[in-house]
């Protein structure tokens, strides 16, 4: 996000003070931060289906920077039509993303914390179904566990899809380091790639599982 933020002004410095022959880098460099930050914005609302109000404000100062440059460099300034339609499709992509990111951002309750001051994932509200709950006692017998964070919303529709009676079988293991009963030290030290994380035989499977994606993996051979 600093980068976003920082690079217009320095476009703006860099497009003063050097010439032609070095702009032609500037332009493909604050090009390239725009690529990135439209293909970040997709990650964020297509895969991590989250909504971060500072990295769409980033990508947008990218993307200015991008449409400056280019209509500073002497050989595109004619080209006022070609800068006018790129500035509004770039506008419209980001903005149509930040918007999906909004709108898909997973619910999740309000957070408490413990009388110690750490926070408290949010309380599970529903009750298994009898495939997790059949499936919850083969988890255990694998010694099954599940990484997490409090403040992680797929780790919150892991539990929910389990339900209260199946998770309370699965051991799981508070990441964050505010987290209540944070085992944060032993995540870092076990390479936990992200939340929510599964271990079941001594392997990792990242992400949210579904219950053919557990049976399929207890279904493997030791």
């Amino acid at each position: 996000a600093a980068a976003g933020e920082i690079s217009p002004a320095a476009a703006a410095v860099l497009n003063i003070s050097l010439n032609n022959r070095t702009k032609p880098y500037i332009v493909f460099i604050t090009t390239a931060m725009s690529i990135s930050s439209i293909y970040f914005m997709l990650v964020m609302s297509l895969v991590l289906h989250a909504f971060c109000p500072w990295c769409v404000f980033s990508a947008l100062l990218s993307i200015s920077s991008s449409l400056f440059t280019l209509f500073a460099w002497n050989p595109l300034r004619g080209s006022l039509l070609l800068t006018s339609a790129l500035a509004a499709s770039s506008t419209t992509i980001t903005v149509a993303l930040a918007f999906i990111s909004l709108i898909t951002t997973p619910y999740i309750p309000a957070i408490q914390t413990s009388a110690t001051g750490h926070y408290i994932p949010p309380a599970i509200t529903t009750h298994s179904a009898p495939p997790w709950l059949a499936l919850s006692a083969k988890l255990r017998g694998a010694g099954a566990r599940m990484y997490g964070a409090y403040w992680c919303s797929h780790c919150f529709n892991q539990k929910q899809e389990m339900g209260e009676e199946a998770f309370s079988a699965v051991e799981y293991v508070e990441c964050a380091k505010e987290g209540e009963r944070s085992q944060a030290e032993m995540c870092r030290e076990r390479g936990v790639p992200g939340y929510p994380t599964w271990e079941i035989r001594g392997e990792f499977y990242p992400g949210e599982q579904s219950i053919e994606d557990i049976r399929e993996i207890l279904e493997l051979p030791p």
